[in-house]
């Protein structure tokens, strides 16, 4: 009997454990790709700067 509240006991720990892990898990990849999304949206945005100053520079050359 004793052991079965051991092995229950573990079993526990190790499931909060798991827990624990998965959570901080959930949040580290909601760090991430929240920095994705603003690393993308800053290159389109420079993207779109680059384009209107080369259209710009086109219309002054001719």
């Amino acid at each position: 009997m004793e052991l079965k509240a051991k092995s229950l006991q573990l079993v526990l720990i190790f499931t909060e454990l798991l827990t624990l892990l998965i959570k901080v898990g959930e949040y580290v990849l909601s760090i991430i790709s929240s920095d994705r999304t603003s690393i993308r949206e800053k290159l389109f945005h420079e993207g779109d700067e680059f384009r209107n100053l080369y259209r710009e520079w086109c219309l002054l050359d001719r």
